[in-house]
């Protein structure tokens, strides 16, 4: 298709995984506050422990119910269109939840692809990342690479010209 390859981070890039662990916090009396997340350790008043929002990553509900941004997937499509798309997303070691991405990817048209376990390697060879992690982003400073940094309150600490900061992935 194209000469330039870019890398979509899926979760806070695509799908909203947090409006998912904040609906399934709710089903259990907990009032998990999003916006108010201030570090990607979910540092901040929350609402609720670290602990009730860490376990759930551990549970394939999350992912099953989290819903694409509006418009996200239509803008993939679009990108797809431009350029050669490969997924950057990651999970734990749980086999549940690592089957249930294999068939998000898949479905998304990423077909024969797999998430990473645990961390995201930093990748040669890619003109653009989309990306949502503000630890990431840093780890790919001084890349070639175009970073495009999706807006979240958890990443409004992280400051640089090495990044092109968006609101959300179909303004990027």
């Amino acid at each position: 298709m194209s000469n330039r390859k870019v890398l979509v981070d899926l979760d806070g890039v695509i799908i909203n995984l947090l409006g998912s662990i904040r609906d399934l916090l709710k089903d259990k009396g907990l009032d998990f506050k999003v916006d108010n997340i201030k570090t990607y350790n979910f540092d901040g008043n929350i609402g609720c422990s670290k602990q009730d929002v860490y376990a759930l990553f551990n549970n394939v509900d999350t992912y099953k119910n989290a819903e694409p941004y509006v418009g996200a997937l239509e803008a993939l499509e679009r990108l797809k269109d431009k350029v050669d798309v490969y997924p950057y997303t990651s999970v734990n070691e749980n086999k549940e939840v690592f089957a249930y991405r294999k068939t998000v990817l898949y479905d998304l048209g990423f077909v024969g692809f797999e998430p990473y376990i645990d961390r995201k390697p930093i990748l040669d060879g890619y003109d653009a990342l989309f990306e949502d992690d503000p630890y990431k982003v840093e780890e790919w400073k001084g890349s070639p690479t175009k970073i495009y940094l999706i807006d979240h309150s958890y990443n409004k600490e992280v400051e640089g010209d090495y990044f092109i900061r968006c609101n959300n992935f179909v303004e990027a």
